[in-house]
């Protein structure tokens, strides 16, 4: 299990080296109404890449760092390609590619 850990840290470094390359890291989380959201990716109160950034990347790095069991199923790949179609993000292949690898590895 500490294999999968070590590998899934280094992914979510990765997705924040994407995001930053994509120019969708924000220097600023979203207020804290947004944090309050039970929809999935919060995505009534974020987008998508404040969900990946402020929700979900925080969460899989406290698992890592507590060594607890991931969820067992992980499929953001679909929301992902979703959300690159809708804001036209251009050349998004390595940060899909970096999303479809940590749902693989989350899955496992």
């Amino acid at each position: 299990m500490a294999q999968n850990h070590q590998t899934i840290s280094q992914l979510l470094l990765q997705l924040e080296q994407e995001m930053r390359l994509l120019s969708v890291w924000d220097e600023e989380p979203p207020a804290a109404e947004a944090f309050t959201s039970t929809m999935p990716f919060c995505y009534d109160k974020m987008a998508f890449n404040q969900w990946l950034q402020w929700v979900f990347i925080p969460k899989i790095t406290e698992i890592i760092s507590t060594r607890a069991d991931f969820p067992g199923k992980c499929e953001i790949e679909p929301m992902a390609e979703v959300w690159c179609e809708q804001l036209n993000i251009e050349q998004p292949e390595a940060f899909l590619s970096t999303i479809r690898e940590l749902d693989k590895q989350l899955s496992a």
